[in-house]
């Protein structure tokens, strides 16, 4: 149940995300093509996300997450905090903690 929480979070803080990403520093196209991954993992894993399979979920996240950073997306104040939003979301539901913690996207 509370991945499922996250994961309507995370969803919302991706469309954001995705809409902001227009008019900034970073390459949009492939800052879209990073969220992309990530939502087709969701797609092709959600029985196990919604059962507790943390590490997965949280290694491909960290790919996106790595994968927006190296295109220097998170130097856009509203992309770091649309990031950080979605990432604390995900840290209060109990998913991404510990060895499992995603990097903050900060500018």
């Amino acid at each position: 149940m509370k991945w499922s929480c996250a994961l309507q979070a995370l969803a919302g803080f991706l469309a954001l995300l995705a809409a902001s990403l227009q008019g900034c520093g970073c390459d949009a196209t492939k800052a879209t093509e990073c969220i992309s991954t990530w939502e087709q993992f969701v797609l092709d894993n959600r029985n196990d996300i919604l059962d507790g399979a943390v590490t997965r979920p949280c290694a491909a996240l960290k790919d996106m997450v790595n994968c927006i950073m190296d295109l220097q997306c998170c130097e856009d104040y509203e992309i770091s905090q649309s990031m950080n939003n979605g990432i604390n979301a995900i840290a209060s539901n109990g998913g991404c903690t510990g060895d499992n913690a995603l990097p903050n996207c900060n500018f």
